[in-house]
């Protein structure tokens, strides 16, 4: 997997797909959450969805977690010594959460570049259930080349994590967004079954969809990154990201 040629490929806007070679780890992730919600995860309903969610991402941070998740990069046959890593992080989309205040920057259409990724960074996807439009996320990627307004110079990535990361609940948190007066649906939403993964470059404009499926979404990303091909300035163009810093300092797992 995301050999020279592949890898190429994604820097120039294709999208891999890939079937996970076992089930280990979404399983180890639905044992986890059943303990959580209950034996039918998609189903849980209550107002304290956000904290259980928090508790199990949590649970999955330790030492035997990180050992599972490069367990299952290697068998797909990624070389982890070529490359950074950033950990698998839990995702869960509840139905109507893009219409609570608090959640709104969630379905920001972006470019993971703007948040201080570097342009080589490639992003994995994998959703742990059959998604498709109802409950997935989508691509404009007839901007992969071309900018769009955006906000991303207000971004630093030191402040970022200052302010508390991703899972800070702080309303001044910083989200570069695209600036579109009226953001269309994105034309290509992801469709994949349950065991298939997605890969594609972060310098991607996409975003979340609301849910409208009538269950919980959970999916697990995360981010890669080639060494010397980051070293060398080798990845997607860079057609109108303005943030500062580099969150690869921390893709060290």
């Amino acid at each position: 997997m995301l050999n020279s040629r592949e890898r190429e490929g994604l820097y120039q806007g294709q999208f891999l797909v890939g079937r996970a070679t076992s089930n280990g780890l979404a399983e180890a992730v639905w044992t986890c959450l059943r303990e959580e919600f209950g034996e039918q995860p998609r189903d849980f309903q209550g107002p304290d969805f956000l904290s259980r969610l928090n508790r199990a991402r949590q649970r999955l941070c330790g030492a035997e977690w990180r050992d599972q998740c490069r367990r299952f990069l290697l068998e797909q046959g990624l070389e982890l010594d070529h490359f950074l890593l950033d950990r698998f992080r839990l995702r869960g989309v509840a139905p109507g959460a893009d219409a609570i205040p608090a959640a709104v920057a969630a379905f920001y259409a972006h470019r993971d570049c703007w948040y201080a990724n570097p342009q080589a960074q490639i992003n994995l996807w994998l959703p742990l259930h059959d998604v498709d439009g109802s409950c997935s996320f989508g691509f404009y990627p007839e901007y992969f080349q071309h900018p769009v307004e955006n906000d991303s110079e207000r971004f630093d990535y030191g402040q970022f994590l200052s302010d508390g990361g991703f899972q800070s609940t702080t309303q001044s948190l910083v989200h570069p967004r695209w600036l579109a007066n009226q953001q269309p649906e994105p034309p290509y939403p992801v469709v994949l079954k349950r065991g298939e993964f997605l890969l594609f470059a972060a310098s991607h404009l996409h975003r979340t969809l609301p849910n409208r499926c009538g269950r919980i979404r959970f999916s697990l990303d995360m981010r890669l990154v080639h060494r010397e091909d980051h070293l060398c300035h080798r990845g997607a163009p860079n057609c109108d990201n303005r943030s500062r810093g580099d969150a690869a300092v921390d893709y060290a797992w």
